[in-house]
């Protein structure tokens, strides 16, 4: 059993069924877990969130590979993709993954929406370093 298979059951056993299945890829993995996550944010599940972002995060640390690949373009791609959960979202993003995805979103949101994301993260709490060349970076 692959090693990403063995982490998401363990981390997501409620899910066991659907995550054992030999046609379950690690798209299908995060094609589950982006509207999951999406409403453990909106009922203050922050357990469920927790182990999500950081299953998420361990996959996006495999650079170049499938892993990493699945995370970008199945999950972060698709996180700001509804606009009420912004503020949900950013607190739970580390300055790495939002470098390494601002691409991304720059791409999918509208050049309103993607300067209204920068500001809030760049307004967030923990003011991550990255916030500078997000404002410098390509607009």
């Amino acid at each position: 059993m692959a090693v990403w298979r063995r982490r998401v059951l363990a981390l997501f056993p409620q899910l066991r069924r659907e995550f054992q299945r030999r046609r379950c890829s690690i798209y299908t993995v995060f094609f589950h877990l982006l509207p999951m996550v999406r409403d453990a944010h909106r009922a203050g599940d922050d357990e469920l969130v927790r182990r999500t972002y950081v299953f998420a995060k361990w996959c996006l640390d495999e650079k170049g590979g499938e892993l990493s690949n699945a995370a970008a373009v199945a999950f972060y791609e698709h996180l700001f993709d509804e606009k009420p959960d912004w503020p949900l979202v950013i607190p739970w993003l580390s300055t790495n993954v939002i470098e390494g995805c601002w691409a991304l979103w720059e791409f999918r949101l509208p050049k309103g929406e993607l300067a209204r994301l920068r500001e809030l993260i760049e307004n967030r709490r923990d003011r991550p370093s990255g916030a500078a060349r997000l404002r410098q970076g390509s607009r």
